[in-house]
C-alpha cells in the first residue's frame, strides 16, 4: 500500500516549533540512522514532543537475530540478515535507504531515550512478547519540564492559600 505522508521532511530536522507534537510514533526508522546520528536525532523529536507527550518506538532488536543465529548453529538466516543489514536493494529501494546504520536492544534503547528526558512506561521484546519476534516496541512519556513542574506546584500553593514568601519549592 502507498503511503501519502502530511509532511516530507528530514527527519533530523522536523520543520515544527518546540512542544509541537502530543504523540511522536516511529516504526523501523531509528536504525536507518548512523550510530552517531542516533541521539541527535532523538533530541531532535523530543524537542517537537509537547511535556507529558507520548512517544512509540519499534525497532529491530540485535538480541533476536544473535539468538537466532546461535539456534541456527551460527548460520544467519534470512530473518537475521534483515535485522542486522535492513533489507537492501530487495523491495526495490535503493540500498542507501533500506540499509541498517545502527542497532538496538531493549537496554540500550531505554538507556538512550531515557538521556533526554522520557520516562519509559514500557518496553516489550520477544522474551516478553513472543508475538513481538524480532521488534523491540518501547513506549514513553516526556518528563515536564521542570521549570513547568514549578510552576504546577506553586499554582497549587497559590490555590491553598499557602503563604509563599517563605516557602521554598525545589523539585
Amino acid at each position: 500500500e502507498e503511503v501519502k505522508p502530511d509532511y516530507q521532511c528530514d527527519l533530523r530536522h522536523l520543520a515544527f516549533p518546540d512542544e509541537f507534537a502530543s504523540f511522536i510514533y516511529s516504526s523501523h526508522v531509528l536504525e536507518h540512522f548512523g550510530r552517531w546520528e542516533v541521539n541527535d536525532v532523538l533530541k531532535e523529536w523530543i524537542r517537537v514532543l509537547k511535556p507529558e507527550g507520548k512517544v512509540e518506538l519499534v525497532v529491530p532488536n540485535l538480541l533476536w537475530a544473535v539468538k537466532k543465529i546461535a539456534e541456527n548453529g551460527e548460520v544467519p538466516d534470512y530473518d537475521s540478515m534483515n535485522v542486522l543489514y535492513g533489507a537492501q536493494e530487495e523491495h526495490g529501494y535503493d540500498r542507501k535507504f533500506n540499509t541498517h546504520y545502527c542497532g538496538f536492544t531493549p537496554k540500550l534503547l531505554i538507556a538512550l531515550v531515557e538521556e533526554y528526558g522520557l520516562e519509559v512506561t514500557s518496553c516489550e521484546d520477544f522474551i516478553s512478547n513472543p508475538d513481538l519476534e524480532y521488534n523491540i516496541v518501547l513506549k514513553a512519556v516526556k518528563v515536564k519540564k521542570v521549570e513547568d513542574q514549578i510552576e504546577d506546584k506553586n499554582r497549587y500553593l497559590l490555590e491553598e492559600d499557602v503563604e509563599l514568601s517563605e516557602s521554598l519549592c525545589l523539585v
